[in-house]
């Protein structure tokens, strides 16, 4: 009897170092200029946030070395829940609510925007990435009804988009990331992985929870970080879950401060920043907070 509590105290010992791998040091920043959902993307070594709002599409820019915030130029389409991506200095919003076919440019450094070739398939609730160069934008609904396993690619050289092999199902909120030539898309518990050099999927391991409702998520080196986000009882979480791409693993990290969905995610100098989102009763937050990864 000794022996075999002995024995499943080392196995829950081992099972529970592995899954809490690493913790991340939550800091408090500057606020919003006001409470905002958003989604958020780094740029130029600066952070620019998306306003979620069906009139005002407003645009903020974050200076990590001041940490202040300013208002930019925005966008030109009304409407809210952005994909985001960057390639080479300038920023991309495409698609987003009411169900948008929405492409256009941003430009930073002289506060311009422009209109792109649109989308071909209009909706929203789908996520993006980039891979060399280009954004694949995947899933999301195209009526209050129906959700698509759309997977189309945007070339901003040649102002064209192409579509792809679909995801293996039609899925509403995915949370998309690339690391190196590969995108993961976590739909629900289920992750996948895209091969953008071979155009297929496979199957990863399973996240150990079900996540929905985020409009980005952070990369660091070969790992993807995912905080907050919404729970299948439709409840803001604080969880934090690291996926290691070369492990094929999930890892819990450090919670939050406070439960929050529909934030901005993003990285800037190896720092995660959670940034505005909501509560479960959709209140809106100002907070922003960066996290430091600690081995």
């Amino acid at each position: 009897m000794i022996k075999k509590k002995i024995v499943f105290i080392l196995l829950t010992g081992l099972i529970c170092s592995n899954l809490f791998a690493q913790k991340i040091l939550w800091e408090k920043r500057e606020n919003l200029p006001k409470p905002m959902r958003g989604t958020a993307i780094t740029c130029n070594n600066k952070i620019y946030f998306m306003e979620a709002h069906p009139k005002i599409s407003g645009v903020y820019e974050y200076n990590s070395v001041k940490d202040t915030w300013e208002k930019k130029t925005n966008m030109i389409t009304q409407g809210w829940n952005v994909n985001l991506a960057e390639i080479n200095g300038i920023i991309y919003a495409i698609g987003g609510d009411p169900f948008r076919n929405r492409n256009e440019s941003y430009d930073p450094i002289n506060n311009i925007w422009k209109t792109l070739s649109p989308m071909p398939t209009a909706r929203q609730h789908s996520n993006c990435c980039v891979v060399d160069n280009k954004i694949y934008v995947m899933g999301g609904i195209t009526s209050w009804a129906d959700k698509t396993d759309k997977n189309e690619v945007y070339n901003p050289k040649t102002d064209s988009w192409q579509s792809l092999s679909p995801l293996p199902y039609p899925v509403e909120n995915p949370i998309i990331a690339s690391v190196d030539n590969n995108i993961y898309a976590l739909c629900g518990n289920t992750l996948w992985m895209y091969d953008t050099s071979s155009d297929n999927w496979e199957t990863k391991e399973n996240c150990p929870a079900w996540i929905s409702v985020m409009f980005g998520c952070a990369v660091i080196s070969d790992k993807i970080i995912i905080p907050g986000g919404q729970n299948k009882e439709e409840k803001a979480v604080s969880s934090v879950y690291i996926y290691d791409t070369k492990k094929d693993k999930w890892f819990i990290s450090s919670d939050l401060p406070n439960p929050i969905q529909i934030g901005g995610i993003t990285t800037l100098n190896d720092k995660i920043y959670m940034i505005g989102g909501c509560n479960t009763d959709f209140s809106r937050y100002d907070n922003v907070y960066e996290g430091t990864l600690v081995e």
